[in-house]
């Protein structure tokens, strides 16, 4: 998984980014009170563009150092097993979804089908930890949060996507660039 020096510069940028988001939002209370783990997500907004604008390899790195370094960062290690599931099972559900359904679900669908595997990624590492079937009845209420959250991370996303549509970052050949397209938003 190579990427050339232009992709692994941006694409640094995005996970230090996608860091300091990270942290920021850890720092804040939950969006509903008395619900662990309802958090917004922002940080996934440099997922998806990352996704978008640069390939999922590139996706992957912004996942992988984002679940691993933003609990060490923010001082819960343990967190860093249910963001690495959540975050890739998110990344996978993603990805899959953006390809085949290329023109018929935009990037708010994509990220709203991101949010929601998330959840469930995060639900099974609890399962797995508890060994409680029990917990897995708090997977409907973190849906009904993941909706909402996906559907502004997905509009975040396409928005950051549409201002920087002139920014050259995948090369089809040596002749043509490729400028970012946004793909289609909703």
């Amino acid at each position: 998984m190579k990427l050339s020096l232009k992709k692994s510069t941006f694409t640094l940028i995005l996970i230090v980014m996608a860091l300091i988001v990270y942290s920021i939002e850890s720092a804040l209370p939950p969006l509903v009170p008395g619900i662990a783990g309802a958090r917004l997500g922002l940080s996934n907004v440099f997922v998806l563009y990352s996704l978008y604008a640069l390939g999922w390899q590139s996706a992957l790195w912004v996942v992988i150092a984002r679940s691993i370094l933003g609990p060490l960062i923010t001082g819960a290690p343990i967190s860093m097993f249910f963001s690495i599931s959540g975050s890739l099972f998110s990344l996978f559900t993603m990805i899959v979804i953006k390809k085949a359904g290329r023109d018929k679900i935009g990037l708010v669908g994509v990220s709203v089908c991101g949010s929601l595997m998330h959840s469930f990624g995060q639900m099974l590492m609890a399962y797995l930890f508890t060994k409680t079937a029990l917990i897995l009845t708090y997977f409907p209420v973190m849906a009904a949060i993941s909706v909402p959250c996906g559907i502004i991370t997905g509009v975040a996303a396409g928005w950051v996507l549409k201002i920087t549509r002139s920014v050259q970052l995948k090369n089809k050949s040596k002749k043509h660039k490729n400028k970012v397209q946004p793909e289609r938003i909703i």
